[in-house]
């Protein structure tokens, strides 16, 4: 299989859904404008490959089938300039999943302001750890849209996720405010601008902000945090008895949110559950729902553990699907999914790179036998950590 190129009408899909501008972040230079004679138009942009048009190109061809790789799925399309630039770098700063990421954001952005509406952007670009008291110094890496964090318990994941989640909000940070030993964290963050904010712990009582290499007394730009609770078989006695009080617990929100959620699941088109009901038996609610593949009517109690969780991811993204209409949103599933389905990446790629879904997802499992270079073609950027503390790494497998 040589050269794999685009079709005409392809790199016309391509521009139209990227209304031709330029999707790399912090660019949208339009590509389209008048040409050299009035009825002619002049085009600077061009279609270029996510995974590669050569099987020897910069960022390789994956698993996919010569009618994928000339698919208008596996285009992104950018100005001149942005397109040399990640070719340039054969792969290593643009791997395919992060070329995904920029072009469903850049596209979700396109197809609201196109309803007139203007959807705050807020995306975590890169993460830098120049110390800590778990990875070695300097480690870094990028995240994309959909973030998989792959590694044996007690290898960093959860810190990971605290220390990400505590550069927006410092109530994540209480428990490493308490060891004594450095933590600085540096994040890059689109804005769409982009944004440099760092974190400091030099010692158990001060948090230091920088924000564009200055020192700032807080991080003034904020992201709302999904991140629901993974410990589903620790319940209280009115957890047990209550669903309701249940999802609230989990979703660590109040029960009006549970229950304000149910008519964004029902109208989401990718959803797998529906008529979501809470009953009240004396005193005390109970769900019952349609779950697809199932019977319909169920009572939440009477699914399978799989079922449960797939419950449970659709409540948590809803309500990033709808927060992160308003304000930048990361949903942070920390050991939150534990049951995998046949064709789950699948599925939840699709689900979450839908472009109602402006949020940004880190979902971390501990080490599995999954075909990554599947996962990678539905989006996912996938990061391995290995080792032990203080030497533990961070590998981002291209």
């Amino acid at each position: 299989m040589g050269r794999i190129n685009f079709a005409a009408r392809i790199k016309r899909i391509v521009a139209e859904r990227a209304g031709f501008l330029c999707s790399y972040p912090n660019c949208d230079r339009r590509t389209i404008g008048p040409g050299a004679e009035n009825d002619e138009t002049s085009n600077s942009g061009t279609a270029a490959h996510i995974f590669s048009a050569a099987v020897d190109g910069p960022r390789g061809q994956g698993i996919l089938s010569e009618e994928e790789l000339k698919h208008s799925d596996n285009a992104i399309w950018l100005c001149r300039d942005h397109g040399t630039l990640i070719d340039n770098n054969r792969g290593d700063m643009f791997p395919p999943q992060l070329l995904l990421s920029y072009k469903q954001m850049h596209e979700a952005r396109i197809a609201h302001e196109q309803q007139g509406l203007y959807s705050p952007i807020g995306w975590i670009h890169k993460v830098r750890l120049d110390e800590s008291p778990i990875f070695t110094n300097k480690s870094s890496f990028m995240l994309a849209k959909l973030n998989l964090v792959i590694g044996d318990n007690a290898t960093g994941k959860s810190a990971l996720c605290e220390w990400i989640s505590g550069v927006f909000d410092i109530s994540y940070l209480s428990r490493w405010r308490k060891v004594r030993s450095p933590l600085k964290i540096n994040l890059t963050y689109f804005t769409p601008q982009e944004i440099k904010v760092g974190l400091a712990i030099p010692d158990n009582n001060r948090v230091l902000y920088k924000v564009n290499e200055r020192r700032a007394p807080v991080n003034p730009f904020k992201i709302n945090l999904i991140s629901p609770r993974n410990e589903k078989s620790r319940l209280t006695k009115e957890e047990e008895n209550d669903d309701l009080v249940y999802f609230a617990g989990i979703l660590k929100a109040d029960p009006v949110v549970v229950e304000s959620l149910v008519e964004e699941i029902h109208n989401y088109h990718h959803s797998k559950i529906r008529n979501i009901r809470f009953e009240s038996e004396d005193s005390v609610r109970h769900m019952y729902l349609d779950v697809e593949g199932t019977h319909p009517g169920l009572s939440f109690s009477s699914l399978s553990g799989g079922e449960q969780e797939q419950v449970f991811i659709e409540f948590v993204s809803a309500w990033a699907r709808f927060c992160g209409r308003y304000t930048p949103t990361v949903l942070v599933l920390d050991g939150f999914v534990s049951r995998f389905f046949k064709g789950w990446f699948d599925y939840y790629s699709h689900h979450f790179l839908d472009p109602d879904n402006q949020f940004q997802t880190i979902l971390t499992i501990p080490s599995r036998d999954i075909d990554l270079s599947h996962i990678r073609w539905n989006g996912w950027q996938v990061l391995r950590t290995s080792g032990s503390p203080p030497e533990c790494t961070i590998a981002q497998e291209l």
